[in-house]
């Protein structure tokens, strides 16, 4: 495997996963909002 492809996976992952902690709370006041 290259090892450009795995570095480049991982930030992916942890934006991914930045992007769903982010997201949850703005999901929850959307619901509260309603």
């Amino acid at each position: 495997s290259k090892p450009g492809a795995e570095e480049g996976a991982k930030p992916m992952a942890l934006d991914v996963a930045t992007r769903a902690k982010l997201e949850r709370p703005t999901v929850e006041q959307y619901a509260e909002r309603q």
